[in-house]
């Protein structure tokens, strides 16, 4: 287990590692031989010293003791739980923030111009790449299991989640630059240029979709409407299907014309 462990269970048995804190709430409990806490152990008990850890499995000299029904006793350890806990949540959206950044600059500074393509086209006509991003993930993975459907196919089937969690990657990415770049604009700034323009764009976008996803509820509907758009934005510009054919290009070309695109129609 990558992260922390909480168990509020009668019996509970663990034969792995735990990379994070563990705070058991049990009666009783077992170690198998590759268990392993790397973290703090918290133990919440009803008789003090009653719940055993050994000491292969975590050092005595860490661990934290907390009654159970004794609401003094119990806030500081909820509150160390909690604030471990936040500083976890919060490291991993930095980082990940962080990541999506790295990659959209490097993939803006490698492809300029493709980039300001699938760009464009999520900021000139956002809902057609919403629906090509829906569209085109629903064959990904809906394909996958119809394949699957043949017997043969299901040797496949393993293939389509890597690949519909890249997509999702790249949607993310493309996404999140588009979104830095409307917000750059949105401020008078002029599109980017070269590739200082381009990594701030990436960061700029990656930090707001960041920080609009942790909006309770409404948050990760945000990060995965701008997560398929991106996909849809990448499948219009490799596919180029006949269903939005008609309408591939706004009557002004505006970002487009800008950075050099013609329509499929235009010869």
């Amino acid at each position: 287990m990558g992260g922390s462990l909480l168990a509020g269970v009668e019996f509970f048995d663990r034969g792995a590692p735990v990379a994070g804190d563990a705070a058991l709430a049990v009666r009783e409990v077992e170690f198998g031989e590759a268990a392993k806490i790397d973290g703090q152990p918290i133990r919440h008990e009803e008789v003090p010293g009653t719940l055993d850890v050994p000491e292969r499995v975590a050092a005595k000299t860490r661990t934290e003791r907390c009654g159970i029904g004794e609401r003094e006793r119990q806030r500081p350890c909820a509150a160390a739980v909690r604030d471990r806990a936040a500083a976890g949540f919060i490291g991993s959206v930095l980082m990940g923030i962080l990541f999506v950044t790295l990659v959209a600059a490097a993939t803006a500074a490698r492809a300029p111009q493709t980039v300001a393509r699938l760009r464009a086209a999520i900021l000139e006509r956002p809902g057609r790449a919403l629906v090509a991003g829906f569209v085109g993930l629903s064959v990904l993975i809906g394909g996958g299991l119809v394949v699957a459907l043949t017997v043969i196919g299901i040797l496949l089937l393993p293939a389509t989640m890597p690949a519909a969690a890249l997509a999702g990657l790249a949607g993310q990415v493309i996404g999140a630059f588009a979104l830095g770049v409307a917000i750059l604009t949105a401020g008078g700034r002029h599109l980017p240029k070269d590739t200082d323009d381009r990594a701030l764009a990436a960061g700029v976008g990656a930090l707001a979709a960041g920080t609009l996803g942790l909006i309770p509820l409404l948050g990760w509907i945000f990060v995965l409407a701008l997560t398929v758009s991106g996909i849809g934005a990448i499948a219009l510009a490799v596919f180029r299907p006949r269903l939005f054919a008609g309408k591939a290009c706004p009557r002004d070309l505006g970002w487009h014309a800008r950075q050099g695109w013609r329509c499929p129609t235009q010869s």
